[in-house]
């Protein structure tokens, strides 16, 4: 594993400046990160939020993790085509929400010696493996990626050779190193229409989209190590040796206009750039959901620009991403009173099996971006969350 980073050396950027810059742009891409140490227990998580001001990044990891506050987490992240990585001090653990101090530095963390060029589903390029032609486990899928030692499949179907009787997709189908007499790779890119190498499985992989499988070729004939090569080349950029610079995207600033338009003017909407203030118990809201009325929903975060809310998992097959939300206030004596509107901008399901039993129960994370909020109203938000910060005096 090749591990570089950036640090505060001399004629170098500050790192900490670096990881905003990395961890905004993953936000927006909404690039996905892995938390865990890499051996045992490990989840993914979705990036929900970074704070400039108080020097942290918040996520919402699919699992519980035994964590603490002032423990150190790992995590890695793929974005850009890299794998990136850090480490941090947690500051804050709820359920379903973990938020971690901003790393000094970050660190690319790339496992392979090559990059590995990335296949479109509309080229229909295919792997087959079998363990053996008469007996043993036969695997058939969709390529996702390739390269003259490798492959990555997103697995449709397993088969027992004999009998050809479908077999479960899960993470045992076959075991890490289990090796395969055959392996065929139909309808590659700029490649022999079918290309065959033996070679062993290196991981299995399941996720929301299903399960993956990697595979190492064993010695690939020297025509299709070549035309690998040559696709790699024509697709990919080389693994850089240190990560590279990256200038933040700050937004834009906007002309103060003068006179009695000045107070109609609202401040521009970017819920990446507002504070956001973590909610306790007793804070509600209540909106439509196209024609669903929804009476309560749990506030978790709040800021001038959006919030997410927690609902329970029966109510959140009303709710996409993309729903236009209408009539959304909030429920709480404490809160601005006014009527909202907004759009929903990502669902996260829990998994009901790391929940205690009597615990909640099974819910999903429900992230929201006001719209054409009036200026009055958005003041107040931003009024609220300001005052009741941790740090604020």
């Amino acid at each position: 594993m090749a591990i570089f980073g950036f640090g505060k050396g001399k004629g170098g950027p500050a790192g900490s400046d670096q990881v905003l810059a990395y961890l905004e742009e993953a936000l927006a891409a909404r690039s996905p990160f892995t938390l865990g140490p890499g051996t045992g227990r490990e989840t993914s998580a979705l990036l929900h939020s970074v704070s400039e001001d108080t020097r942290s990044f918040r996520l919402l990891p699919r699992d519980d993790l035994p964590l603490a506050k002032g423990d150190r987490l790992a995590f890695t992240c793929i974005h850009d085509g890299l794998r990136l990585g850090g480490d941090a001090r947690v500051v804050e653990v709820r359920t379903g929400i973990l938020a971690l101090q901003l790393p000094d530095t970050l660190a690319l963390m790339e496992r392979r010696g090559s990059p590995r060029a990335r296949l479109n589903a509309k080229e229909q390029a295919t792997l087959t493996a079998l363990q053996d032609l008469f007996e043993g486990v036969g695997i058939f899928g969709a390529l996702e990626n390739v390269a003259e030692g490798g492959a990555r499949v997103r697995v449709d179907r397993a088969v027992a050779v004999g009998s050809e009787k479908r077999l479960v997709l899960g993470s045992n189908l076959v075991p890490p190193g289990q090796k395969f007499m055959v392996v065929k790779l139909n309808k590659v890119p700029r490649c022999p229409a079918v290309m065959e190498a033996a070679g062993q499985a290196v991981y299995l992989s399941a996720d929301a989209s299903g399960l993956a499988l990697g595979i190492a070729f064993a010695k690939p004939p020297a025509q299709m190590a070549t035309a690998l090569r040559n696709l790699v080349g024509q697709r990919c950029p080389p693994i850089p040796v240190q990560l590279p610079v990256k200038a933040r995207r700050r937004p834009e600033r906007r002309e103060q206009p003068e006179g009695p338009a000045a107070a109609e003017e609202p401040p521009p909407v970017d819920r990446r750039h507002f504070p956001r203030l973590t909610m306790g118990a007793g804070f509600h809201a209540r909106f439509m959901a196209g024609d669903a009325l929804i009476t309560e929903a749990d506030l978790l975060d709040l800021s001038a620009g959006g919030c997410c809310l927690r609902l329970p998992l029966d109510r959140c097959d009303q709710i996409q991403r993309g729903t236009d939300l209408d009539e959304f206030h909030f429920l709480h004596a404490d809160l601005p009173k006014g009527v909202l509107t907004g759009s929903v901008k990502w669902v996260l399901g829990r998994n009901p099996g790391t929940l205690e039993a009597g615990g909640p129960g099974r819910y999903c994370l429900v992230g929201v971006e006001f719209r054409d909020t009036p200026a009055a109203l958005a003041q107040a938000v931003a009024a609220y969350v300001e005052l009741h910060l941790p740090g604020r005096p």
